[in-house]
């Protein structure tokens, strides 16, 4: 929650001294502990105002999750804050292919986001067969699973099956989720055979009071472009 209330303040307050010294200060007592700062660490970076001795700390951890087994949710979450800070990257990128291919860790909340930093930095084939899987052990309710099958759907192995697996983030339990207008959305160019079908989702979720906006008009501009009436 400090970390999330820390980049709120950041987004309104660019730059601000007394908020860059609060962002050192949690980075200097929170680096050993199983929490993320690599989001605060990339804002502090972008204003140069960077703890002195970021190096040294980052050296700890790396030598630290060296003498680990990458496994469970504390490895994901400091080898998150490694990817961002540590100037080994690519080193670290394939220990996170170790840590996403042990079925013991496709539980942990970090899979998702390491498997999208892994595959945005590898670009591996692999890793998309391994997200298929992923996305076929895990229920859709779990956070960032939109993440995954996204990159999955937009592939070049892509299967009529794997572009279809999102269409089950059109059930009615789905539209209070704030990544259901971009699910929504992706299905509308994937899967224009289903166009009847997202289209009635699509009027039932803009049709909700206190909607985005934005979202509301970008869904609205692409059902009535379409010739197809809802079921």
């Amino acid at each position: 929650m400090w970390a999330k209330l820390w980049l709120t303040l950041a987004e309104k307050m660019p730059e601000n001294g007394r908020l860059a010294e609060y962002g050192r200060g949690w980075i200097l007592e929170a680096w050993d502990l199983p929490q993320r700062w690599d989001l605060i660490y990339e804002r502090l970076d972008s204003w140069d105002q960077l703890p002195s001795n970021v190096d040294e700390l980052v050296s700890r951890i790396e030598l630290d999750l060296e003498g680990r087994e990458p496994l469970g949710e504390e490895w994901a979450r400091q080898w998150q804050n490694l990817n961002t800070a540590s100037p080994n990257k690519i080193r670290w990128l394939l220990k996170a292919v170790a840590w996403l291919r042990d079925p013991q860790n496709f539980e942990c909340f970090s899979w998702p986001f390491v498997w999208g930093a892994a595959y945005r930095g590898l670009g591996d084939v692999d890793l998309l067969y391994l997200g298929r899987e992923w996305l076929g052990q895990c229920p859709p309710q779990r956070p960032a699973w939109g993440l995954v099958w996204r990159a999955l759907a937009d592939s070049a192995i892509a299967t009529k099956e794997d572009r279809e697996m999102g269409l089950v983030w059109l059930a009615p339990s789905f539209y209070r989720r704030r990544t259901w207008p971009n699910i929504w959305t992706h299905l509308w160019g994937l899967c224009p055979d289903r166009r009847d079908e997202l289209l009635t989702h699509g009027r039932k979720w803009c049709s909700r009071p206190g909607g985005d906006e934005g979202q509301v008009r970008r869904i609205r501009s692409l059902m009535d472009g379409s010739d197809v009436q809802p079921a």
